[in-house]
């Protein structure tokens, strides 16, 4: 489980605040930049082990037969998102948009990692 505070998600990702917190959600507001205005949460986030040499998301594996040093394989942060505002009507539905957020999500789970949570 990611347990940062919300102070540590303001430092560790700049132009967003956190927003719409209860004990199972937090959602982010862009304060700045591109997406000024756009308030969402994600849903539905899961790890996918990827066979790099073989460009081939793992289904039938089990965990010990992964050796997490091994360049043959990546792990892929997949998830859902909602958007709850969007006060400057950008255009989220695109890729670009995604992968912005997917990198704040790498971010945030790094953090907690490097903090040992």
């Amino acid at each position: 489980m990611i347990e940062l505070s919300l102070t540590d998600i303001e430092r560790l990702v700049p132009n967003i605040e956190t927003v719409g917190i209860d004990d199972k959600v937090v959602a982010y507001r862009f304060t700045g930049g591109l997406y000024k205005g756009v308030s969402y949460t994600y849903a539905n986030i899961r790890f996918n082990v990827i066979d790099v040499e073989n460009d081939n998301k793992l289904t039938e594996y089990r965990p010990e037969e992964i050796d997490p040093d091994d360049p043959k394989y990546a792990l892929e942060v997949a998830f859902e998102y909602v958007i709850l505002e969007n006060v400057t009507k950008k255009d989220i539905e695109t890729k670009p948009f995604k992968d912005y957020i997917g990198a704040i999500l790498v971010t945030v789970i790094e953090g907690s990692l490097d903090n040992g949570t």
